[in-house]
């Protein structure tokens, strides 16, 4: 008959093994922390602005500013930006847009940050899905989809606050 083997004996094979893991663990941390650090990071933040001291402002006038911050180490270099509305009946594809702006385009050192504006799309303010951000990379940055419905519902109350003042 076999007797089990007493538990003093077990634990330095069990502590062997998890400093065997723990070592591994480091190794693999240490090798990809560099292209962790240094991913590109961009943070995008929207504000809907309605300029009540220009005579006229309830008849649909206001502008959007879309604030656009590098919080990566790298540079980049932001080309355009624009939105996106769902596909109209009879399309294919969703219909993106992209805004003109002339402080693009414009390279973005560390924590740099650049304001976007534009008043062009107020009559599809409604539909928008997303709205983004496009580096020299052709790689999408989009606006987080709480902000969005937050600037919707900022829209609606104007709407509805234009129609009860006419």
């Amino acid at each position: 008959m076999h007797s089990p083997t007493p538990l003093f004996q077990l634990l330095p094979l069990t502590w062997q093994s998890i400093s065997a893991v723990a070592t591994f663990l480091a190794v693999v941390v240490a090798l990809f922390w560099p292209t962790i650090r240094d991913r590109k990071r961009l943070k995008l933040s929207a504000m809907l602005k309605i300029d009540s001291s220009t005579p006229g402002w309830l008849q649909g006038k206001f502008s959007f500013n879309v604030t656009v911050v590098n919080l990566g180490r790298n540079r980049i270099n932001i080309k355009n930006w624009g939105y996106k509305c769902p596909k109209q009946k009879g399309e294919k594809r969703a219909d993106l847009r992209f805004c003109s702006d002339r402080s693009l385009p414009k390279i973005l050192d560390h924590f740099d940050d650049v304001i976007l504006s534009a008043d062009e799309f107020s009559d599809r303010f409604s539909e928008v899905q997303n709205i983004f951000v496009r580096d020299a990379g052709g790689k999408y940055w989009y606006l987080k989809w709480r902000e969005i419905r937050e600037l919707k519902r900022e829209y609606k109350d104007y709407i509805k606050k234009k129609s009860d003042d006419s």
